[in-house]
């Protein structure tokens, strides 16, 4: 089982990179999160010390899932799952927070705004991801006049056209 768990995480995440596969993603995808749904607390406690690595593995393998949900167009299945894995600090930082990046960035392309707005209400959230929320709001107002770092908001909107070029066939702005 878990051989089969890494390889529909690992497809998911190789389809989400390269914008392939998207129907396949979304049945491996609804297979992971299965997989990860069904693993009791009490399974991850027998971790011990590493409980919390299993934890966040967990968390990370929830936002690649509502990555691939919101990619196929099924928003309200990305969204009920957030409360495993966005408001999670520990996912903020470092190789897990290119999760939650990637998630924000499907919300952004699919224009998922009103969304987007609950989201940046959380502060502390707004605070590590603010050059997401600059794009997301310049993307729906040419006049906003965004916070961040102007080479980290200029490079942000760079990459997300080249992936939203992938995934729609044209640049967010």
């Amino acid at each position: 089982m878990e051989s089969e768990m890494q390889n529909s995480v690992s497809f998911c995440i190789k389809a989400l990179h390269t914008a392939t596969n998207k129907e396949r993603a979304l049945v491996e995808a609804k297979t992971a999160h299965a997989q990860w749904v069904s693993i009791d607390i009490s399974d991850i406690l027998k971790y011990g010390s590493a409980v919390r690595e299993v934890y966040n593995f967990r968390s990370t393998v929830f936002a690649i899932v509502a990555s691939v949900y919101v990619w196929n167009n099924s928003p309200s299945l990305a969204f009920d799952m957030e409360p495993e894995f966005l408001f999670d600090d520990d996912l903020w930082q470092d190789r897990n927070k290119l999760s939650i990046e990637r998630y924000l960035v499907l919300l952004i392309i699919q224009k998922q705004t009103d969304h987007l707005k609950k989201i940046f209400k959380n502060d502390k959230f707004k605070t590590v991801f603010l050059e997401y929320e600059d794009v997301y709001l310049s993307s729906s107002n040419p006049d906003y006049i965004f916070k961040s770092d102007s080479r980290v908001f200029v490079k942000l909107v760079h990459e997300i056209n080249i992936y939203c070029r992938m995934i729609t066939g044209k640049d967010l702005m």
